[in-house]
């Protein structure tokens, strides 16, 4: 520790700093070194006599000259005594901090993911999701009291439940690229739970795989945990497909009526 002390010492001061610049370049003798500074060649003198006590810097006697040399090593262990703390105590704060995200973050109630070909293009399909959802979305999938859906798909856009005196807004689209990406949060009729979902599209020689997930947190009551995964691979898998690759009316809007 002591030995660390003086490497401390000897880099405090700014001339002692410019000399170990100067070997830094490679060997230099003591009237060269001396040549870089305003000061006098004894005053350079005392302070590589500081700097080789401090173990930073090392010299040999060739011929009538005397030759210093920067000691590396010596430099880059203080270094690393001074940061290996540091990176300790950094470190332990990072596991903290990932210990209490984690911690804070329940695992999901319902955890879901599948894939569906559907025979459409990624563009095609995209508009048979957002522009009419009814025309898919069964009503075994929505409240007794809705009589359409409503799909906004802009980001920040209102999935909404329609009924005859109001509505209910199921989710808020969170992510969105036309064509490609679909990401809902809200309700999605799990009281008070919260859903995530996210529908990928990529083309796929002359169809489109869409790539389903959905995530819910929170209080869900037991049938609903046992409904869900079923009732997704149903709406993406069953209906949405039959819509898109027939444009058959086979959600909530062939029971009401209302043309896509």
């Amino acid at each position: 520790m002591e030995d660390r002390k003086l490497v401390w010492k000897a880099l405090s001061d700014t001339t002692r700093r410019s000399v170990l610049d100067i070997l830094r370049d490679g060997p230099a003798t003591t009237g060269a070194i001396a040549a870089a500074f305003a000061i006098s060649r004894i005053a350079v003198m005392r302070h590589l006599a500081v700097l080789e006590q401090s173990g930073l810097v090392t010299s040999q006697k060739r011929g009538r000259e005397r030759w210093h040399y920067l000691n590396a090593p010596a430099l880059l262990g203080a270094v690393r005594d001074w940061l290996d703390p540091l990176a300790e105590q950094l470190g332990g704060s990072l596991l903290t901090l990932k210990d209490v995200a984690e911690a804070a973050m329940p695992d999901p109630t319902i955890d879901l993911a599948f894939e569906v070909e559907i025979t459409a293009t990624p563009e095609a399909l995209f508009a048979a999701i957002t522009e009419h959802p009814g025309a898919w979305w069964s009503s075994a999938f929505l409240s007794p009291r809705a009589v359409g859906l409503t799909l906004e798909s802009t980001l920040g856009g209102a999935f909404v439940e329609e009924w005859k005196d109001g509505g209910q807004l199921l989710a808020t689209v969170t992510a969105v690229v036309p064509g490609e990406l679909l990401a809902l949060s809200g309700s999605f009729h799990l009281g008070a739970g919260q859903g995530l979902a996210e529908l990928q599209l990529s083309p796929t020689d002359g169809a489109t795989t869409v790539a389903m997930s959905f995530k819910a947190f929170g209080p869900i009551p037991p049938e609903m945990v046992e409904r869900f995964p079923n009732g997704w691979r149903t709406l993406i898998g069953d209906l949405l497909k039959e819509h898109a690759e027939t444009g058959r009316v086979v959600g909530i809007a062939a029971q009401t009526g209302e043309k896509p």
